[in-house]
Formats: structure tokens, C-alpha cells, sequence
């Protein structure tokens, strides 16, 4: 679709801190179970010592947000064909 100028590329978010994380009974609460640790200490200890964030940290809905409005824009013109990984994981398996 190149040569009629229209542009596909893919965004990939990893794990991405919305309600699902949030909510009574979320993710949050179920970590924090399964690691026996405060919330926000075993959401780091996911991040970091699971997951293998390369930033240490669960992406926020604008990050995804901000990369679609980048690859959207007349900025990235030429890029074409391209997945983005937001907040990915280094885990392999």
C-alpha cells in the first residue's frame, strides 16, 4: 500500500497500567497476593525480577497514546512497515 501512500506499522505494548491493574480484585491485588508484598512493591518486584521491564516500570496508557500520535504524524512520514515495542519485556521465553 506503499506506492498509495498509505503507512502500516504496528504498536506493541507490554503491559500497560490501566483499570484491569487498578480496580478491586486487578492485577495489582493479585501480584501483591502471589509475591506476599505490598502493592506497589510487588508490582516493582514483577517489573523488574519477572517481567525484566528494561525500564523497571508498567507502561501508562499515554506512552501507548504517544507513540500512535508519533508514528501518525507527518514526522515519521517515512517509516513504514515497522512494529514498535512500548514497554517490553527482555524475557525471551
Amino acid at each position: 500500500y506503499g506506492p498509495k501512500g498509505i503507512r502500516v506499522n504496528t504498536v506493541s505494548p507490554g503491559p500497560v497500567r490501566t483499570g484491569l491493574w487498578d480496580r478491586p480484585g486487578g492485577y495489582s491485588e493479585a501480584i501483591a497476593r502471589e509475591f506476599d508484598m505490598e502493592t506497589e512493591t510487588a508490582i516493582e518486584h514483577f517489573c523488574r525480577n519477572v517481567r525484566l521491564l528494561p525500564l523497571g516500570r508498567i507502561g501508562q496508557p499515554e506512552d501507548v497514546a504517544n507513540m500512535i500520535l508519533l508514528l501518525a504524524s507527518d514526522v515519521t512520514g517515512e517509516i513504514t512497515g515497522a512494529d514498535i515495542p512500548i514497554v517490553d519485556s527482555l524475557k525471551t521465553s
